[in-house]
């Protein structure tokens, strides 16, 4: 299993997050490192898919199968007590989280397979209390074989 592969779904994922919501939305998906920073721009919201992890085991012979965990969090600064913001964001994700599950091979790598998904909401309560920053998370599983 490698951390080549990992960095390759990510960026499908991130790929197809774009097509499906950079037009509508007018926001763009990234792949970063790091979703617990601080947001500076209040009025932004970010998507950010961080590569997770690799579970590996034997698969055939000459193969091994991998489950790659990807994380997908929608990160903005909001306030607190404004719930219908804070569930709009929520309902994004878990649309996010649908249009992953129906595509089930990501068009960029196909020879990955949708296999589970979790969401966490809000997944950073400290940062959502103290800097009025939502974060929720989508990990989401997909199985390849190397």
């Amino acid at each position: 299993m490698s951390a080549g592969t990992l960095v390759d779904i990510s960026d499908a994922v991130v790929t197809a997050i774009n097509e499906q919501y950079a037009l509508t939305l007018g926001i763009r998906c990234r792949r970063i490192l790091d979703t617990e920073l601080k947001l500076e721009d209040s009025e932004v919201l970010h998507i950010d898919v961080v590569p997770g992890g690799v579970k590996s085991e034997a698969g055939t012979r000459d193969s091994q199968r991998g489950e790659y965990t990807i994380d997908v969090a929608l990160r903005k600064c909001l306030d607190v007590e404004d719930q219908a913001k804070v569930d709009a964001l929520f309902l994004l994700m878990r649309d996010i989280d649908s249009y992953l599950f129906d595509l089930r091979r990501l068009p960029e790598f196909s020879s990955a397979a949708w296999t589970a998904s979790d969401m966490r909401y809000p997944y950073v309560p400290a940062l959502f209390r103290s800097n009025r920053q939502y974060t929720g998370l989508l990990t989401v599983t997909y199985l390849c074989f190397d």
